[in-house]
């Protein structure tokens, strides 16, 4: 401490040290922990959305997939509203594309799929025409889609309406990205601060919350005697 033996003394400063170390080295010898500054999402803003247990989950689930600018990999996320109104994240795999699609589908199918969501350059119509043969109901991501599902990820991140079990895969790629301008009205995605980090993970998991968040919940069915 630069004030040390001028200003205060050595007892003055152990008398501090009230067993939260991490305050104390802030507070008294200007120690602050690094995190990725540059990042539109930081580490102790997700890891604040982490639910210790699963929670209880409600309705159907809803499906991310993104296929990653580069044409390298592609990503699959699934997303599922909770009881007590939040939405729960998870994500499935990150694989090369060049494997195919059927790890995709196969784990679809098996799985009470009610949408999924799709976006990226290529890719994306190969898995369309499968997914149909199996008939499973795919919606392209269009332009609006990508800058609206961006925008309302991060104010469910602020609101605190979105859960998740501290993947170590999700959470690199959150909080490793930053803001990729879309056209000229302020929208944006995202794009990796780091080239070994794929985004594309990430973003799978917004395109799944932005469909589950988009369905309307379904009617009761009314049954007359």
């Amino acid at each position: 401490s630069p004030s040390l033996g001028t200003i205060i003394t050595e007892r003055i400063v152990q008398e501090e040290i009230n067993g939260d170390d991490i305050d104390f080295n802030i507070q008294r010898l200007g120690l602050w922990i690094k995190y990725n500054q540059q990042s539109a999402i930081s580490e102790p803003e997700w890891d604040g959305l982490k639910a210790e247990e699963v929670p209880e989950l409600s309705g159907r689930l809803f499906a991310g997939i993104k296929f990653a600018r580069n044409g390298e990999n592609v990503s699959l996320s699934l997303a599922v509203k909770t009881k007590d109104g939040r939405i729960f994240v998870e994500s499935v795999d990150c694989r090369p594309q060049r494997d195919g699609n059927d790890w995709m589908i196969n784990f679809l199918k098996k799985c009470d799929v009610q949408t999924i969501f799709i976006d990226g350059a290529s890719g994306v119509e190969t898995f369309k025409r499968e997914a149909k043969d199996q008939k499973l109901k795919v919606t392209v991501a269009s332009t609006k889609d990508v800058i609206t599902a961006s925008s309302e990820f991060e104010k469910a991140v602020a609101a605190g309406t979105i859960c998740h079990k501290g993947q170590t895969s999700l959470r690199q790629s959150v909080c490793n990205c930053q803001h990729r301008a879309i056209g000229t009205g302020g929208g944006y995605g995202y794009r990796t601060l780091d080239d070994d980090i794929d985004v594309s993970l990430m973003e799978s998991m917004i395109y799944a919350v932005y469909a589950c968040a988009q369905a309307k919940e379904a009617k009761a069915q009314r049954v007359f005697y």
